[in-house]
């Protein structure tokens, strides 16, 4: 049984942002994929179960921290591993590392495993005996809790999904609830300060065509970023904003 699994990246222009440093929605793809296959040379990837249980994967909490944030060029190797099952949720932990194999952050999520016929989560403890127990191997980081709720400048608006937000399962990617975040706060912000941790919460899905209520609020250190639609939160959004380097 394969206890942790690692791949790495070259960073390349549609992995970066304006600024040519990695977008925090590029490390979640990246995490995603590097999930995926690791749970798929555990005998639990997707194909694998939907066949035998018509259930998928879906990123429920993920919690992301850069202590240097890589720019383009540069060779990134993501390593990941689970930790055991609480309840109805799957602990799977990141650290990434740079080409000197020094250690530049790290990542903290919980996964659930969710019905395709009801749209909602299912226990499958087949799943759970075919994941190493890994408490030998000690966790990068806390898990993720609820986004802090701050005070300071708010803003109100609206936004729709566009059909190149939604992944294979019909829904908006959680990668995408990053992307939310930084467009919510605009280039005037982010030219001066930028995201040190990204934290994104996944409440319910959100499906195409639905419209959803978004709330903004930025501090002087940080910024959340709520989205809502027919009177439910549909996920939440957070980080810690820091200045810019040149």
């Amino acid at each position: 049984m394969q206890k942790t699994y690692e791949e790495s990246l070259r960073l390349v222009t549609r992995d970066c942002d304006m600024f040519g440093r990695w977008r925090p929605s590029a490390a979640l793809e990246a995490m995603q994929e590097a999930a995926g296959t690791h749970a798929a040379l555990l005998g639990v990837g997707r194909e694998e179960l939907i066949r035998a249980h018509n259930v998928v994967w879906v990123l429920s909490r993920a919690a992301l921290t850069l202590a240097r944030c890589p720019a383009i060029g540069e060779r990134v190797t993501v390593e990941t591993f689970p930790h055991p099952c609480l309840r109805f949720f799957y602990p799977r932990y990141f650290v990434f590392y740079d080409e000197a194999r020094r250690r530049i952050g790290a990542a903290g999520t919980l996964w659930a495993l969710v019905d395709l016929s009801t749209r909602r989560p299912a226990s499958v403890p087949a799943v759970a005996e075919r994941l190493p127990d890994n408490r030998d191997i000690p966790a990068p980081l806390e898990l993720p809790r609820a986004v802090p709720k701050l005070t300071g400048q708010e803003r109100l608006f609206t936004r729709e999904p566009a059909f190149t937000e939604l992944d294979v399962n019909g829904h908006v990617n959680n990668a995408r609830y990053a992307d939310y975040l930084l467009d919510a706060l605009g280039l005037p912000l982010l030219r001066e300060r930028t995201l040190t941790s990204v934290q994104v919460h996944f409440s319910s899905e959100i499906l195409p065509g639905e419209r959803l209520d978004m709330r903004l609020v930025t501090a002087a250190d940080g910024c959340y970023l709520c989205g809502s639609s027919g009177g439910r939160v549909r996920f939440e959004a957070g980080g810690t904003l820091a200045p810019r380097e040149p």
